[in-house]
């Protein structure tokens, strides 16, 4: 796991392996404080496979976000299992999906005058 923040406003979280069981608890205390610090997280979850408790932390999490007045952005490419799962269960309609990191930070970045 890699946290990396590009803009003040932004942190970005790099996952890769199982998102399971054991790897949910580090992960939601990783990510938690994040939401203090910037009004945009995005978990990148393109090297991730995804568990049915790995789905629970995430709408955890988006509700932790919501709380804090800040904004949980899950990244995966558009062929991705993560998102196909997501896609698969109606979550698409809840959490924030995005094909790309990259795109989404060029989304909230300024722009020059």
């Amino acid at each position: 796991m890699r946290l990396h923040a590009p803009l003040a406003e932004v942190v970005i979280v790099r996952v890769a392996g199982t998102l399971d069981e054991h790897s949910t608890a580090l992960l939601a205390q990783r990510v938690g404080p994040q939401f203090e610090r910037a009004a945009h997280v995005v978990l990148d979850l393109s090297e991730v496979n995804l568990r049915r408790c790995g789905v629970r932390l995430l709408l955890d999490l988006h509700r932790h976000a919501i709380t804090r007045g800040a904004r949980l952005h899950i990244a995966d490419d558009e062929c991705g299992a993560a998102a196909a799962l997501l896609c698969a269960a109606g979550l698409d309609r809840v959490l924030d999906l995005v094909s790309s990191v990259d795109a989404l930070v060029a989304l909230i970045a300024p722009r020059p005058c």
